[in-house]
């Protein structure tokens, strides 16, 4: 009798995890500005010091089947919210960048929420921005796992007016362009392996 109990017992505890636990998000979508309008301060979208907008959401303009070799949650799950349309909380301070709770949000009641708590400056055109950040997800329903995602945003100046993009993924996807102090070791190779070149052929 004691056995069965004991048996018992463990295959309770064994399953009752398993019900409270929540599942990893594999996803990416591309999104676009809906309404602005954006403007910045300090110089051109590449110096800018911050961008600014009363209030500014955003529509989903793509969402690849696959992300990261693996199945797109937002593609192939039809239980998971898609984020037709989530809202991005501004101002972003970019040269004394401070992290942003709830930077990007979306979903019945907010339902999905992501933080950014780094964000880097790549190089660009004087009509031309690119940043890249990462920060936190959370579900608020606990239905998925809180976990470090990515972004990689863009905007850009035509005929006065600011429109912006970006790509958005979890597990974090690494920073699609070259930091400025990449670029400028990478140049200062170049320029050394000229120079060696040079000493050679002479």
């Amino acid at each position: 009798m004691k056995n069965y109990l004991i048996s018992g017992l463990l295959a309770v505890s064994a399953l009752l995890p398993l019900s409270a636990t929540a599942v990893p998000l594999n996803g990416t979508f591309a999104a676009a500005g809906l309404n602005g309008p954006v403007t910045i301060t300090g110089g051109n979208l590449n110096t800018a010091d911050s961008i600014t907008s009363a209030s500014l959401l955003f529509g989903v303009t793509g969402i690849d089947p696959t992300y990261l070799g693996e199945d797109n949650d937002f593609f192939t799950n039809a239980d998971f919210s898609v984020p037709s349309a989530g809202t991005i909380s501004l101002p972003l301070a970019i040269t004394t960048f401070n992290p942003i709770t709830n930077f990007l949000t979306w979903g019945a009641g907010n339902r999905f929420q992501f933080d950014l708590d780094t964000l880097v400056r790549n190089v660009s055109e004087p009509n031309f921005m690119n940043l890249y950040g990462t920060g936190e997800f959370r579900d608020t329903t606990n239905f998925y796992d809180t976990q470090t995602a990515a972004i990689a945003f863009s905007a850009q100046s035509v005929g006065g007016s600011i429109s912006y993009s970006f790509s958005w993924g979890t597990p974090p996807f690494s920073n699609p362009v070259p930091e400025p102090t990449t670029l400028a070791l990478l140049g200062m190779g170049l320029i050394g392996l000229g120079a060696a070149r040079r000493r050679k052929s002479a």
